[in-house]
Formats: C-alpha cells, structure tokens, sequence
C-alpha cells in the first residue's frame, strides 16, 4: 500500500514538473515575442553564428591552415556597421562563391575587396556586407534585397551570380518551372524572418545551437571527397537540357533585381561567374570536381558545363550592356582555368580570392565617380 501511495506520489511530481516547465517556456516565448524579439529584421545567417574549418589540403588545393568563419550580430559576414554618415558601404549578393566557406574571414575576396577599396566620398570608411550563401540564385537574391536594403542601406549592390541559376536548373530539370515571385519559399532565403514562426522562437534558436553545422560542407572537407568519388564512379552521362526558357527566367531575374535596386536608389555591379571546366583539363584538375551533376546519379559533361555557363555569363554581359546604368566585371575573363586558384569547379582557393579582389577593387576603384554618380528616379 505504501509503495503504491509513494509511485502515485511520484507520478504526480513529474506531472506538475513537466507542466511547469511548458508553462515556463510557453511565458518565456511570450515574453520573447513582445519584448525581444525584432520582428522586423531578416537574416540571411544566424546572427553570431562561427564554426572553424580545418580543411584538408589533400581536398582544398591552395588553403592552408584553419579557417575562421563568423557572422556578426546583424547577420552577415564583415565589420558592424554603425553610421551611414561616415560609411561606405557595399552589399555582396551571391551563392557559396561569395560565401567563401572555407576561406578564413580575412582571406574571402569581399573581405579583401574591402581593404582595397581607397577612393570614398569624403573618406568614409568602407564596410562589404556579405551576405552571400550556398546554393542562393538569383530568385533568393530578389527577396534578399527587398527586405534588406532597407536595413543595410548600401551605397552600391555586388551580386556575382549565374551558376546556382545554372545548377538549379540542372539538377530539378524535370520539374524546373520559371520563377514564381508570389509563391517562393522564404524559408529558403533567410534563416529567420519578421513572422512569429517556429524560426522566431527561443526553443527553435535552442535547437539550432545544440544541432548547429554548415552542410552540406564539413569542417574538414570530407563530403567534397565523396562528392568527388561519387563522379569519378559515375557512368550515367547526359546532355544539358534546352537552356531558352531557363535564360529567359534568368533575364527576368536580373531585371527584377535591377529594378528594385534603382527603387531604392542602389547602384549594381554585376560579376560574372569564374570556373575551372575546360576541355582540355589535367587529370587533376578534372578528379578535383564535382558539380557536374544532377544529383541524380547522372553527369554532365566538362564541356558542356563550360559552355552553359558561358551562356549564363553572356546573359549577364547584355544585361549591362542594355542598362547603362548598371556595371559589369567580366571577372571569368580574368581568372584562369587552374588550380592555382581554383579547388573544384568554381570555388576559389587563397590565391583565387586575391585575384579576385584585385580585379573588383580595381575596378571599383577606376570606375568610382560613375559608380556613385547616377541618378535614379524612385
């Protein structure tokens, strides 16, 4: 009799401790929506996230050493900004390209840009705003400067873009539809947004520390060898699909980003997209890849990703050359073909990052007066 007073006993403790602490999370998460949380601000990253890599020089040729990567307070990897009076400041747009996951913070080419941008008006300081993540294209961007410029408030937008656009395509083209703008997943774009949601909540913030990765990357490097296995087995190759109604979508995109940049008075400096596919690769160069495919078990061929990312490219360069307000850096031109800068397919290495800043810096550089002396009906 007693035993069962003191199992019953027992029970009703856990019951009231399980009921307290749902109701003490449940207040916590009332409190948070009303008095902490920012409803109006939206993250491409979590802000104060870090991870060190350590990546494998066996994998990532040209990296050495470990490799810091941090998003700062507001979101996005780069200095804090503060005052708008006394910065200049640049918003970087893109895919892992721009992202430079494995690069160290002061090794990733906006980074680099930055310390090698010296023309500003009335020598503002100058602050590059990265908010630059893997497999973003150009229908994440759209969304990413409508609800960012406003906060950000750049002086001028850098997007290199095109092969995410490109490697969308490749890899849903059965099912690849133009973009739906009303109908996207915004949960795809930022990490958290201004909506009370799961995302906003302190359990959900919770869990993502305690199960926080970069994926698919490791910190080692790891998955990019499998990657790379997985391509050498590969036997299954196919053909590119037709591109027209692809380019066209990708035409549109880049005018809709265009467009929303002028209504907010931003300048834009398009890049075009580097990469190491070429016909006539080395043996090492050619096992260093692995986007070749559409992650279907099937693979395209070298020359063929070459040749559709030039249409990418192509599209971009007439994009500007119609729209004489908007600049360009045919940066692919500039790069070569080579693991000197290169660590797969399109990804830069140290000496790849500098090359790159070298050719943005001194373009922004020479172009400064036009870059910052256009007028914009709002």
């Amino acid at each position: 009799m007693f035993l069962i007073k003191f199992v019953n006993k027992n029970k009703l403790n856990i019951v009231l401790m399980l009921t307290s602490i749902i109701l003490t999370l449940f207040f916590i998460e009332i409190f948070n929506y009303f008095f902490i949380l920012n409803k109006d601000n939206y993250y491409v990253w979590p802000p104060n996230f870090e991870k060190e890599f350590f990546p494998d020089p066996e994998i990532f040729s040209g990296i050495y050493g470990s490799s810091n990567f941090t998003i700062n307070s507001l979101g996005y990897r780069g200095p804090v900004i503060s005052d708008k009076t006394k910065e200049y400041r640049v918003l970087v747009v893109g895919g892992s390209t721009t992202e430079c996951l494995y690069l160290d913070d002061e090794e990733e080419w906006p980074y680099l840009s930055m310390k090698n941008i010296f023309e500003t008006n009335g020598g503002r300081e100058v602050i590059f705003i990265n908010i630059g993540k893997s497999g973003h294209n150009t229908r994440d961007h759209i969304f990413q400067l409508k609800h960012l410029l406003p906060v950000y408030e750049p002086d001028i937008v850098v997007s290199m873009v095109g092969v995410n656009d490109m490697l969308y395509l490749l890899s849903k083209w059965a099912i690849w539809e133009p973009f739906d703008e009303e109908n996207y997943d915004l949960d795809r774009v930022f990490y958290t947004n201004s909506k009370f949601e799961k995302k906003s909540t302190i359990s959900y913030k919770l869990f993502k520390i305690l199960s926080s990765d970069v994926k698919p990357q490791d910190v080692v490097g790891g998955n990019v060898r499998e990657l790379r296995e997985e391509r050498r087995n590969g036997r299954d190759m196919k053909e590119i699909p037709d591109l027209e109604m692809p380019l066209k979508d990708y035409k549109n995109n880049l005018h809709r980003f265009i467009n929303i940049s002028r209504e907010n008075g931003m300048k834009v400096l398009f890049i075009t997209q580097p990469y190491l596919w070429n016909v006539n690769n080395t043996e090492e160069e050619d096992s260093a890849m692995w986007m070749t495919t559409d992650y279907f078990g099937h693979y395209y061929y070298v020359e063929d990703m070459a040749a559709a990312m030039d249409k990418y490219n192509q599209v971009l360069l007439n994009v500007c050359l119609n729209n004489l307000d908007v600049f360009c850096l045919d940066l692919e031109k500039e790069v070569p073909k080579s693991l000197n800068y290169f660590y797969d397919d399109v990804h830069f290495n140290e000496k790849g990052a500098q090359l790159a800043s070298d050719e943005l810096s001194f373009f922004m550089n020479k172009n400064f007066y036009e870059l910052n002396n256009l007028c914009y009906n709002k």
